[in-house]
């Protein structure tokens, strides 16, 4: 095998193949003094199937001597180089190590790379890991808030789902709360359907605040509600053009869940009033009819 010094020197060779090679052999021979040096190449190499090869080797060692040189990739103005290092990270041998060192950088003052560090620690996926979304849940930039509510959802970590909750009842944003509903649909259970619908149409009414709400409220309430809470739903949701496209996707799914609903005079209701709406595709009136009505009126 050829020593570091002729290694570092290779790395550098005109041809791309020969630094590909390169590459490959401080990967198999696991040369962690050469990992500073594969950081700088996949910084100025040209060469995308080069620096593909580095980001390869990388994801394959030790890194954890470079944790802060990585960690400023995530300032890179190069979007390659920012979406390397979260990969990187995100397949560290010391999952524990890693989440720590970027746990600690949650207070960085760009939320460009605190939304990063998320993106690094969803693909670790630790219980650790888990820990320091759930504290970006209270980030000060709402896209921050929005991405760890989504990592949340995704991971279907149910202990923050107190958290979940109330952030939704006291934060106004509404693509936070959007996510939220997201969220809670991706969990899928430690919380009551009922509750839910309660919380997101309080009065059990459908207002100009809450209706963005509800095409996220329909799908969640479709996919877990018992046949109790969908009908407590229908007892509230009017046909409105606003979410004609999202109605007829509700009522279709829980025709397929239960489909003793298909009697209900308020489905045979909002489907009239579908039908009869000038704006809906004659495409969905019919995808409608067939899938509650078995084609019928």
């Amino acid at each position: 095998m050829d020593s570091v010094e002729e290694l570092r020197k290779k790395l550098n060779h005109p041809d791309e193949a020969e630094r590909i090679y390169t590459v490959h052999d401080i990967m198999d021979n696991n040369i962690t003094e050469l990992l500073p040096d594969l950081v700088e190449k996949l910084i100025t190499d040209e060469s995308i199937a080069v620096k593909d090869a580095i980001v390869e080797a990388l994801k394959n060692m030790d890194i954890s001597s470079i944790y802060e040189r990585l960690f400023e990739l995530f300032s890179s103005p190069d979007a390659y180089l920012r979406n390397a290092a979260v990969e990187i990270f995100a397949s560290s041998s010391d999952k524990e190590g890693a989440v720590a060192f970027l746990a600690s950088k949650l207070d960085h003052s760009n939320k460009e790379v605190r939304k990063l560090i998320l993106d690094s620690l969803v693909g670790l996926g630790t219980p650790s890991a888990l820990m320091a979304i759930r504290a970006s849940l209270y980030d000060s930039s709402k896209n921050v808030q929005i991405t760890a509510v989504e990592y949340l959802g995704k991971l279907r970590d149910k202990e923050s789902l107190p958290e979940l909750i109330e952030l939704f009842k006291k934060d106004p944003e509404p693509m936070l709360r959007v996510s939220i509903l997201h969220a809670l649909r991706e969990i899928k259970e430690g919380f009551k359907i009922k509750d839910i619908i309660e919380m997101v149409l309080p009065e059990k009414k459908v207002t100009e605040e809450n209706i963005i709400f509800l095409p996220e409220l329909m799908k969640l309430v479709a996919d877990l509600g018992e046949k109790d809470d969908i009908m407590y739903l229908l007892e509230i949701v009017k046909y409105d053009p606003v979410y004609a496209y999202d109605l007829i996707d509700f009522l279709i799914k829980i025709c397929q869940r239960f489909p003793e609903l298909k009697k209900l005079e308020q489905i045979h209701n909002i489907y009239q009033y579908i039908k009869d709406d000038p704006t809906v595709e004659e495409g969905l009136k019919t995808y409608l009819s067939e899938g509650c009505f078995n084609g019928g009126n």
